[in-house]
């Protein structure tokens, strides 16, 4: 190792891509590190400690990171080969677009105080050593809150075969650029049918909107749309019981097959057949959201397409690249976070083996 690697990042240039990758995949499949690196001495001989090997991985995933803001990463189709059967028989080309939050756990403010408090009780134990000198203890300032949303955005064809996977752990704004960045790699602009399938967040749809990212349609996940309506219903019906069952039963089956009006006309009724300050509230909430988001109600439209109107796609892709992140008692810090699961995005978009053949060429 020169002195000129550790400016240049390049502090495991000594170890070869093909241990590199073994012990990234472990670290990605283990509860902790500690366990990963108990893996590598017992199944490949490999006596690393579990620090360096957090180093390792961590910094694998900040190039995996760097070379996706550069568009250098390689992946394995584009929008050409995102093909689905329209209703007429013909093969047209299909993109789905989909965004979601999600929660990571992060190391706050007060943890941090508690970690460097127990590090100058432990620092005082020592016992002093002439001529040794000791580094300063400095004092991090850790996140405000014990969990912090990251977005993640996917590009993904009808068949699921192709997805594009993307994190941050930055702002909405830069989840925009996640989307236009995607979108310029895959060539999304070339597809014949290009949608958004998103949860009710109004960040989204506004991100998509004011950010030209090129997409045609932007549709609401149906069953986000569910999920609010049987909030209503037991706010009106109670919480159990045939009767108010049968009533979101109803309203679900007429949007999803006559579409916005259906389902309005049904909810105006209902609130003329009750009285309750309680019921009537909710019942206008509801319609207050609809309204709203009536623009991206479109079921029958996207059905006659032989198009989909939930967001499954997007929300395995939460529960993926958050898999090693929220394990038992897990505390991260934002960046370490955004490295490990960039390395799960990079899995999950096909494109691990390519990366592991090119990334002495990205990295030269």
């Amino acid at each position: 190792m020169t002195p000129a690697d550790a400016a240049l990042e390049i502090r495991e240039a000594l170890v070869t891509a093909g241990v590199c990758q073994l012990c990234c995949r472990i670290a990605m499949d283990s509860v902790s590190f500690v366990r990963a690196a108990e893996i590598l001495l017992k199944a490949a001989s490999l006596g690393i400690s579990d620090e360096r090997l957090r180093q390792m991985v961590q910094g694998e995933g900040q190039w995996v990171q760097r070379a996706a803001e550069c568009e250098q990463l390689m992946l394995n189709f584009d929008v050409h080969d995102c093909v689905a059967a329209a209703p007429d028989g013909q093969q047209v080309t299909r993109v789905c677009l989909g965004c979601d939050g999600v929660k990571v756990p992060v190391i706050s403010d007060v943890e941090k105080g508690k970690r460097f408090e127990k590090a100058v009780q432990r620092r005082k134990r020592l016992p002093r050593r002439k001529g040794v000198h000791r580094a300063r203890l400095i004092r991090r300032k850790g996140a405000d809150d014990r969990f912090k949303e990251f977005k993640i955005v996917t590009y993904y064809d009808q068949s699921r075969a192709h997805c594009l996977v993307s994190v941050t752990r930055k702002d909405h704004r830069h989840a925009a650029r996640l989307m236009r960045r995607g979108a310029a790699v895959l060539k999304v602009e070339q597809a014949q049918e290009r949608a958004a399938i998103v949860d009710g967040a109004s960040w989204i749809a506004s991100r998509i909107k004011d950010s030209a990212v090129p997409v045609k349609e932007v549709c609401l996940d149906f069953y986000h749309l569910s999920e609010n309506v049987h909030k209503a219903r037991r706010e009106v019906f109670g919480e159990e019981g045939a009767t108010g069952h049968a009533w979101a039963d109803r309203l679900m089956h007429g949007v999803r097959y006559e579409g916005y009006q259906a389902m309005w006309e049904q909810l105006c009724q209902t609130h003329c057949d009750h009285r309750g300050k309680r019921q009537r509230a909710a019942i206008v909430k509801l319609m207050n959201y609809l309204a709203e988001r009536q623009e991206m109600i479109r079921y029958p439209e996207f059905e006659r397409r032989g198009g989909d109107i939930g967001s499954g796609p997007t929300e395995s892709q939460c529960k993926a690249t958050t898999r090693r992140i929220k394990g038992r008692g897990a505390r991260w810090e934002p960046k370490n976070a955004e490295a490990m699961m960039s390395l799960e995005a990079l899995y999950q978009s096909g494109a691990w083996d390519k990366w592991w053949s090119t990334r002495h060429l990205i990295r030269a």
